[in-house]
């Protein structure tokens, strides 16, 4: 099905769900995988295509900024500014 997010960039969704259970009580979704095993230039596209979705999926999630903007701090700003 189609969707449009907030940002008017419209994704095409598969309504399904894979569970993985590890010793029967314990379970995960497993995430879904597009590319193919086989080299060609479909996968390298699906490749593209995955990676893409992959950086708009951080670029636009609320807690980038935050994160990004502490790490930059931490880095960059010294506790024990040295005397002159």
């Amino acid at each position: 099905f189609e969707v449009q997010d907030d940002f008017g960039r419209t994704f095409f969704l598969k309504n399904s769900r894979e569970m993985v259970s590890v010793e029967g009580a314990n379970s995960f979704r497993n995430p879904p995988h597009f590319m193919s095993l086989l080299r060609d230039e479909t996968t390298e596209l699906d490749a593209q295509q995955e990676t893409e979705a992959t950086l708009d999926a951080y670029f636009y999630h609320p807690n980038t900024a935050p994160f990004v903007a502490l790490r930059l701090i931490q880095r960059l700003v010294t506790s024990t500014p040295s005397p002159r």
